[in-house]
């Protein structure tokens, strides 16, 4: 079935959507979160270990790669992987406790419930 292009204008610019190599049509996945990824295969205290490699790029004002970081996320977000969880609360736990500690408000959350239940709740 003959389907008009998005900018034809007449008939002689249609074009059958079969004819079209089904790559145009395949949706991009970055590398890291594919199953053929090295990365997947990484256990999860190298990868927590390089997350915080990342992290501490990222501080010195440098360009952090993230793929790490990014991989234990898709573990433990996509797959439910407990473990990853696990991992990625000890890496980023740090980040929420000190986003909570200078809050303008901090003294008022301190009076409902303590730092770590905050950074708990946070994830």
């Amino acid at each position: 079935m003959n389907k008009p292009c998005a900018c034809a204008d007449n008939a002689e610019t249609r074009f059958d959507l079969d004819d079209l190599p089904c790559e145009l049509f395949e949706i991009s996945v970055p590398v890291a979160l594919t199953l053929a990824s090295p990365l997947h295969a990484m256990n999860l205290s190298l990868l927590a270990e390089r997350c915080v490699k990342e992290m501490n790029t990222y501080r010195r004002g440098e360009v952090p790669d993230n793929q790490y970081g990014l991989e234990l996320l898709r573990r433990a977000m996509i797959e439910h992987d407990s473990d990853a969880w696990t991992w990625v609360q000890k890496c980023f736990g740090e980040i929420v406790l000190t986003w909570l500690r200078r809050h303008p408000r901090k003294e008022e959350a301190s009076r409902h419930d303590s730092e770590e239940n905050y950074v708990a709740q946070a994830f």
